[in-house]
């Protein structure tokens, strides 16, 4: 006969604790270690929680990655700050170098979203560091993306692998339109052009009433 937990006297006993070295149930199994923290390594249901935990992590990854078009399409104007920044952070570095083409701007943003993405999945990033028009791309938009953090504290960084993903895919797009090296820098100073004469346009509206 199974006896009951001599932790809660209520649940019965099924789990060799080898801390308290007492048969307890799996709810108290589970308590002691989201309260105490200090199971041994070798403990086999401690063991089983860390493969289950990391099982759902990978899966609700999983999902997220699939879903990232989803997501900014449900609520475009929580994204639309940073996209903008980054979208500033390419033209600038632009301004200060003529020779940068598209193609160095697709494996910038591809190398900030892959090390991103390592980091939230607990594997290791990139440790290459480029020394060329591809690396100063790369500096910049996470030089923007830490700033943006800093004054956007509840943004995620899942949330800033939606906004990377949306230029991507623009490039997409874009690349489709033409095949002038340059011709995605140019859609996106075109897009800024067009979001600054809205801007001016909303604020002469606003002083008018």
């Amino acid at each position: 006969m199974i006896s009951k937990c001599p932790v809660c006297n209520q649940q019965k006993g099924k789990r060799k604790c080898p801390v308290l070295n007492k048969i307890i149930c799996p709810r108290c199994c589970f308590q002691y270690r989201s309260r105490e923290r200090n199971c041994p390594e070798t403990c086999q249901y401690l063991h089983k929680s860390k493969q289950l935990l990391k099982q759902k992590e990978v899966s609700e990854n999983i999902t997220f990655y699939r879903n990232m078009d989803r997501i900014f399409d449900s609520q475009p104007e929580l994204f639309v700050p940073l996209i903008d920044k980054l979208t500033h952070a390419i033209v600038e570095v632009d301004s200060r170098d003529n020779f940068l083409e598209d193609i160095h701007v697709i494996e910038a943003l591809h190398r900030v979203f892959d090390d991103l993405k390592n980091r939230i999945d607990g594997r290791e990033r990139n440790k290459e560091v480029l020394l060329n028009r591809i690396g100063t791309t790369q500096t910049a938009l996470e030089e923007c993306i830490f700033q943006f953090k800093i004054n956007n504290k509840d943004f995620t960084d899942k949330q800033v692998l939606v906004a990377l993903n949306v230029l991507s895919n623009l490039y997409e797009i874009e690349k489709e339109k033409s095949s002038h090296p340059k011709h995605f820098i140019t859609f996106l100073k075109s897009m800024l052009e067009e979001n600054t004469r809205k801007n001016q346009e909303s604020s002469i509206i606003l002083e008018g009433r």
